[in-house]
């Protein structure tokens, strides 16, 4: 498992994008923090948007990093199944999203002295699976599953925008069609638990990711190659 971690960050990091997602983000904390204080849920709401779109980014880059061939020859190598090879992308995806979710939990607490641990330990759970959300999103969107990659642009934009508009999408909704929303990512209801966490906004998003996960790597892994 950490061998085939170690191959995943590699190449992702070998591909000339991997820097796209940390950029944005500490441009995304500079806006934030950077006029000053804010309050403690605010801050982590943005983040929480912030490592949405950063782990989307990572997933769909991280799914087609290296050529197939080499995908292949490793998998032959270990002796490995497929499950677990396809596994330990969004494992990847959560280890690389990791850092970037450290420093939002940290950040108001070195530039302002705010902690409130409840807030604190719900938002660290909810940027968690909020990141494998938007990672294990993205992948369905790779090579294997949508070749062309024109296509998969937009279909990324569509999902990234519906995602960040679920509350606005839900008001024009009638009653009868909210259960369409729970098809697209959580992020709204991320936001919610961070503000007025209650048990269902906080596990949902974590139920969500397992869901889609386990989805995914059914798919994938009978596509083989």
């Amino acid at each position: 498992m950490n061998a085939l971690i170690r191959f995943n960050i590699y190449y992702y990091f070998k591909t000339n994008r991997y820097l796209v997602p940390f950029v944005l983000h500490f441009i995304f904390l500079y806006f934030i923090y950077g006029s000053g204080n804010i309050p403690l849920q605010e801050g982590y709401i943005l983040t929480t948007i912030s490592i949405f779109l950063c782990s989307f980014f990572i997933g769909f880059v991280i799914i087609d990093s290296e050529p197939v061939v080499i995908q292949k020859l490793f998998v032959l190598h270990y002796r490995i199944r497929l499950k677990k090879f396809y596994l330990t992308k969004i494992l990847t995806v959560g280890l690389i999203a990791s850092l970037l979710i450290v420093l939002n939990i940290l950040c108001p607490i070195f530039l302002f002295g705010n902690f409130q641990a409840d807030v604190m330990i719900t938002a660290l759970g909810i940027q968690i699976s909020t990141a494998i959300s938007g990672g294990v999103l993205a992948m369905f969107l790779s090579k294997k599953m949508i070749s062309d990659r024109i296509l998969a642009i937009i279909f990324a934009f569509v999902i990234v925008v519906l995602s960040l508009s679920a509350t606005g999408i839900r008001n024009m909704l009638p009653d009868y069609l909210h259960f369409i929303l729970y098809l697209l990512p959580p992020v709204h209801l991320s936001i919610k638990a961070i503000t007025e966490p209650n048990l269902s906004d906080v596990f949902f998003p974590c139920i969500y990711a397992i869901v889609i996960t386990t989805i995914w790597i059914n798919i994938i892994s009978k596509r083989s190659f």
